[in-house]
């Protein structure tokens, strides 16, 4: 397959040396003023670090002219096309497109809602990406086009160029495993020292995965109810904890009720509840004292927990944010966002505090 990748010196070394982020240490800053670190972006998703502190963004991009079929989140038709790609946002310059040419699918006329490049991570073998949706529509064949593959995967651009992790949407159409909603979308990619680890949304599944094999399912979200609702556990976002755990955000299904998102802690040993309490939560990650930071998409803001457990406001909900979808904490305790994650051509990340 040949994606349009622009490799510019940059992303040569984000291929090749991955680095920690070179900030200094030190506590969050209490400033909610934030600044807009990066704009004109298609459904921005997922955030991370990559070499000498540069921010690495997934735009899930716009979608395209088609093929179409029926809407999943909205009346309006979704539309194929390959406007996805993954921005680059360095500690000094402007942002920049580093791979664009990617899959997407995106409500016809506006762009908005796109299942596309949804996560990054920065590996020690290469750049990490997952590759959202298909949702519904589990045959990509009816796409027409060779880049539909792409979609519902885990990729890795590694020194040889693409290759396939994982193909979650296949393991879906295969397995069912949560045997609900016939459908997949690929959410989060981590990829850490100990291996590389996956979320199927739809599916409601955890993966460990590795190219070449089959995907690995770690755990299959199941059903909750609150008093007499029930409601899907979706599962989200990974993070890489401090003790060595993968921490998995839990963003609940349709009522989405108040208070019911969790954080989930897996190790070989199994899945438990870390911390609850949260509302759609979509994204984490860890600050440097060790501290989780959770995304919630409603109301809008982020909220911090301690290693002791104690709670904190990091951004309040009237901070900004509008459909926030992507949270990544510097080394010297900012907050990135990345904010209107549903927006075509208006999506921006946003920086607070610092």
């Amino acid at each position: 397959m040949k994606t349009s990748v622009r490799i510019l010196a940059l992303a040569s070394v984000v291929v090749l040396a991955w680095v920690a982020p070179a900030a200094p240490a030190g506590a969050i800053s209490h400033r909610h003023t934030p600044r807009v670190v990066a704009d004109g972006l298609d459904n921005p998703r997922g955030l991370a670090w990559g070499p000498g502190g540069v921010l690495l963004v997934a735009e899930s991009g716009r979608g395209g002219s088609g093929p179409c079929f029926p809407g999943v989140f909205t009346a309006e038709d979704m539309c194929f096309g390959r406007t996805g790609a993954v921005t680059v946002i360095p500690r000094h310059g402007r942002q920049h497109r580093i791979l664009t040419g990617l899959p997407s699918i995106a409500e016809q006329g506006t762009g908005a809602f796109a299942f596309g490049p949804s996560d990054v991570s920065a590996g020690g073998t290469g750049l990490y990406l997952s590759i959202g949706g298909p949702g519904p529509q589990l045959d990509r064949s009816v796409f027409g086009s060779r880049a539909a593959k792409l979609l519902g995967t885990v990729q890795r651009l590694g020194r040889h160029g693409w290759d396939t992790v994982a193909d979650l949407a296949a393991f879906e159409r295969a397995n069912d495993p949560d045997a609900q909603l016939h459908e997949s979308n690929t959410t989060s990619v981590l990829s850490t020292a100990r291996g590389t680890f996956a979320i199927d949304a739809a599916g409601n599944t955890l993966f460990a995965v590795r190219p070449h094999h089959t995907p690995r399912l770690l755990a299959t979200f199941t059903n909750r109810t609150a008093g007499d609702i029930e409601y899907q556990s979706v599962p989200t976002a990974l993070a890489d904890g401090p003790d060595g755990a993968v921490y998995v955000a839990d963003l609940t299904g349709a009522p989405f009720p108040a208070g019911q998102a969790r954080v989930w802690r897996w190790t070989p040993k199994g899945l438990s509840v870390f911390a609850d309490g949260f509302t759609s939560a979509v994204d984490l990650a860890f600050g440097p004292d060790g501290s989780l930071y959770v995304l919630e998409v409603f109301p809008g803001d982020v909220v911090r927990v301690r290693p002791d457990g104690t709670r904190s406001t990091a951004v309040p909900p009237d901070a900004g944010l509008s459909f926030p979808t992507g949270l990544a904490v510097g080394q010297d305790g900012s907050v990135y966002v990345s904010n209107c994650g549903n927006c075509a051509g208006t999506g921006t990340v946003m920086k607070f505090g610092g």
